[in-house]
């Protein structure tokens, strides 16, 4: 373990046999946008000086606006915040299989509310290190 805060846990991973190392972070994003700001800021922090990196969990936030269905518009704010990180960071979704929404609601019948709250992210310019790599998601509620 190298960080541990509210939103992350932080740390490397090393292949015994190997001794390859990949650093891991698990996320589990807060409910509000503001309370996001220091989770970006903490992987914007590691994201400066890790390499190779794999990102996952439940961001709490989608990227864009098609990424969520239903009722209520997702924030432009919070999209903004969640996209300035990956970009600083140089993240790319790694290739996904599986449920395109990984998060559903229906607070009133016949209003479905779908999101892709959950993803697992990459530095772009090391994705080659995972070239066949991807991250299979069930439909979460």
């Amino acid at each position: 373990m190298i960080k541990i805060t509210e939103q992350l846990i932080h740390g490397c991973v090393t292949q015994l046999s190997t001794t390859k190392g990949c650093y891991f972070t698990v996320v589990y994003g807060l409910n509000e946008g503001s309370q996001r700001i220091p989770h970006w800021n903490d992987l914007m922090g590691l994201g400066l000086s890790h390499q190779p990196w794999v990102i996952l969990g439940d961001f709490n936030v989608v990227k864009t606006v098609a990424e969520k269905t239903g009722t209520y518009p997702p924030s432009t704010v919070d999209m903004a915040a969640f996209n300035a990180c990956s970009d600083n960071c140089g993240l790319d979704d790694l290739n996904r299989i599986g449920c395109e929404f990984t998060c559903t609601t229906n607070p009133d019948a016949g209003r479905r509310i779908a999101s892709t709250l959950d993803r697992a992210l990459v530095p772009s310019r090391g994705r080659h290190i995972f070239p066949t790599s991807f991250a299979f998601f069930f439909l979460g509620t």
